[in-house]
């Protein structure tokens, strides 16, 4: 029978004790043997890829690439997208309240798409004479298409509800007169 040597504190020797061959490990020993065997393999491979990771953000850098955009485009992809829309909007919404970005109606392209959008509501209104005079009256109080164009929305989508009967319809600009909200 193999044995163990020990140390016997209360005598200051060291003691020979018989070791039993207990053989493989079985129960909890096996699973944390297995287990740490896994993690110190996958340990490895982790620190494979990140050297691999570091070298492709390397070449990056070499071929002029804008490393963090690249790492923030990283990140994104692995968001889905519904949370990534909403992460979007907040921090635009946020850049606005901060003055960071311009209205997206005085971008180019805003501004465009805007005058688009009028002139379809405009053309809308067009086909009941009720309506385009109601635009009409909105155009002059607010003394240009872009300054009633809410108002002018807002005549179109009741139109789309509803007909204004007989060109009586009239709006007051909010704040114009004293007759308005303030």
């Amino acid at each position: 029978m193999p044995m163990t040597t020990t140390f016997d504190s209360k005598s200051s020797t060291a003691v020979a004790l018989p070791v039993e061959d207990q053989g493989e490990p079985v129960g909890i020993e096996a699973d944390i043997r297995r287990l740490a065997q896994r993690l110190h393999r996958m340990e490895g491979e982790k620190e494979q890829l990140l050297g691999d990771i570091r070298d492709s953000y390397l070449e990056a850098k070499q071929l002029g690439i804008d490393v963090k955009a690249l790492k923030r485009v990283v990140k994104l992809r692995r968001q889905p997208a519904d949370q990534r829309q909403a992460e979007e909007d907040t921090l635009e919404s946020y850049k606005r309240i901060m003055g960071l970005v311009p209205d997206f109606e005085k971008t180019p392209i805003g501004a465009h798409i805007a005058q688009a959008q009028m002139r379809e509501a405009m053309d809308r209104l067009q086909g009941d004479p009720a309506l385009a005079a109601t635009a009409a009256r909105l155009v002059d109080a607010f003394g240009s298409v872009e300054a009633a164009r809410g108002a002018i929305e807002a005549v179109t989508a009741m139109s789309d509800q509803e007909t204004i009967a007989g060109g009586g319809a009239t709006v007051t600009p909010i704040g114009r007169t004293g007759g308005g909200r303030n």
